[in-house]
């Protein structure tokens, strides 16, 4: 057992007070007690784990299952106390055994400066007696060794104070080091996870609020939907969708947001996390759906044009009695059409043909200009209005030209790209939400009921009686 040595009456001439305070009995004694503690919370965790495994086993109940749960987590708990009070105690010896030594060393060299100050005052008050004027040379050879011994003393005297005064200041610096070390352990010791942060006292109210949030925002996302299949282009109620659906998207993020927090903190779960990760990119990839949908409607334009082409003008040869075989001739083979255009009559039905087929062309290429959405390909884009739009007007173009395989999977494509990036994550994410709002406003409170009733039955069976049976 470490016990502080006695300290000097005066710290004087080293420091004006004591610069390593401390008991380090006291500092040991609560040590001592910081280990029992620990060792008596180790026996009672233990004792709840063998509760735990007995009720696992024998208690077949909802309110069994209840008691597993709250007594397996209490001995976690309780369990990280125990190293809070093993660094406790582990930290105290260690301080309370370098604390007397440091002290032993601190008083010893106050002790040695007081002697060594006394000599150097007692060795100045006692100057050795100069040699007379009518002294001989062996009586003034022996006034200059006196003199030279008293101030070698002095000298030595003043070293001697030197030397005690810095291992007092090296003294002091090592206690300042062994206080450190000690908060140290102790700061790692609390790094536990008992003490509920701010994230845990708070996650109950701010897990209702982004409750609330994601409620809105399907709320919004639904309205946008149900406005953007009735309203037609132009109106008030479409022009009120992107506002909708931006301010769904917004509330979204907040909602990911929170719940990143609270997962990170061991709050929430990381589906929710993955949940509102998809609402914000499923209403984000509307820009991303809707540039793919306006390039495939690009691609079935021109497409469109040039098979919408080719037929007229295959019908203008036909019409003019001649063979449609003659016109693709003319397109595909190289200096066909200039050796054929020296005849007259196949030079005026090219001229023909060129007519039918540009006005075939433009008339494809109006078609995908004028094409409105309409309410499914609305819906489908979950009140996208540009990526529905784009939707409705390669499905014009293909109903305009007529029967194309080319067409066809085109429209097949953007019309895959448009339910699988937009509507079916839309559908799902707007249907986890609905079923998040049945589960915390409804299921939940329910469950929480059934929870008391479940606790108040452990204290029922698992309570001793209050007085003994007679």
């Amino acid at each position: 057992m470490s016990v502080s040595p006695v300290p000097p009456a005066s710290f004087d001439p080293v420091d004006d007070r004591n610069g390593v305070p401390g008991d380090a009995g006291a500092v040991g004694d609560l040590a001592r007690r910081y280990a029992n503690t620990a060792a008596e919370i180790e026996s009672q965790a233990a004792h709840l784990r063998t509760l735990t495994s007995q009720a696992r086993s024998s208690w077949k109940s909802e309110a069994g299952d209840n008691f597993v749960s709250v007594a397996g987590d209490l001995s976690e708990r309780i369990v990280k106390a125990q190293g809070r009070y093993e660094a406790a105690a582990r930290a105290l010896n260690q301080y309370a055994d370098g604390l007397a030594d440091v002290q032993t060393d601190a008083y010893d060299a106050v002790r040695r400066a007081q002697a060594a100050e006394d000599e150097q005052r007692a060795l100045r008050n006692s100057d050795p007696t100069p040699a007379g004027a009518g002294a001989t040379p062996e009586q003034v050879a022996a006034a200059g060794e006196a003199r030279r011994l008293h101030d070698n003393a002095v000298q030595a005297a003043g070293d001697r104070l030197s030397t005690a005064t810095s291992d007092y200041r090296e003294a002091v610096e090592e206690y300042h080091r062994i206080a450190r070390d000690a908060a140290g352990i102790l700061r790692n010791g609390r790094d536990d996870d008992v003490a509920d942060g701010w994230w845990d006292r708070n996650a109950g109210w701010i897990s209702k609020v982004l409750d609330v949030l994601s409620a809105i925002a399907l709320v919004l996302t639904i309205a946008a939907v149900i406005i953007a299949v009735v309203a037609t282009g132009g109106t008030l109620l479409a022009a009120l969708v992107p506002l909708l659906l931006a301010g769904s998207t917004l509330l979204t993020g907040v909602s990911l947001l929170g719940h990143t927090a609270l997962w990170a903190t061991d709050n929430g779960s990381l589906s929710d996390v993955l949940w509102d990760l998809a609402g914000v990119l499923t209403l984000g990839l509307g820009k991303g759906v809707t540039a793919g949908a306006r390039g495939l409607l690009s691609v079935a334009s021109r497409t469109g044009g040039r098979v919408a082409g080719a037929r007229a003008g295959r019908a203008a040869f036909s019409a003019a009695g001649r063979s449609s075989l003659l016109y693709d001739v003319g397109r595909f083979v190289p200096f066909a059409r200039p050796v054929m255009s020296l005849s007259p009559g196949l030079r005026a039905s090219f001229g023909a043909a060129d007519s039918a087929a540009a006005t075939a062309s433009a008339g494809v290429a109006t078609a995908a200009a004028t094409a409105a959405s309409s309410g499914l390909t609305r819906g489908l884009a979950m009140a996208d209005l540009p990526t529905a739009q784009a939707l409705s007007a390669i499905n014009h173009v293909r109903q305009t030209v007529g029967n194309s395989a080319q067409l066809s999977v085109l429209t097949g494509l953007a019309g895959a790209m448009v339910v699988g990036g937009t509507t079916v994550p839309g559908v799902v994410t707007n249907g986890k939400s609905a079923l998040d709002i049945h589960t915390n406003f409804f299921a939940e409170p329910a469950q929480e009921a059934r929870d008391q009733a479940a606790r108040a039955d452990i204290v029922d069976q698992w309570s001793m009686p209050l007085s003994p049976h007679r």
